[in-house]
């Protein structure tokens, strides 16, 4: 029963996530050209709250790793105290 139930979600084909700019849907090569300019000039990037894959963290560990960014996971204690700190919802 459960090799079915695998086998039946591994055989439909996930739509292919749109990038999302300032919370609306945007082209590739927009979010792309935005990513370069707010990077070009940043002495030390922090990269957090991505919930993505193992493929999406490949590809950001490695976007970190080329322009020396940190990376934060998501649910990280340090992202909450951020955020009490500077009074912003952490949700």
């Amino acid at each position: 029963m459960a090799v079915r139930l695998i086998r039946l979600r591994l055989s439909k084909r996930l739509p292919t996530p749109a990038p999302v700019l300032m919370a609306k849907k945007s082209s590739l090569d927009v979010a792309i050209a935005t990513a370069a300019v707010l990077l070009k000039d940043t002495r030390l990037p922090v990269i957090g709250g991505c919930a993505t894959d193992v493929n999406g963290m490949r590809g950001l560990l490695a976007l970190a790793d080329r322009c020396g960014a940190v990376v934060d996971n998501m649910n990280s204690p340090a992202r909450v105290i951020i955020f009490w700190r500077c009074k912003i919802p952490a949700g």
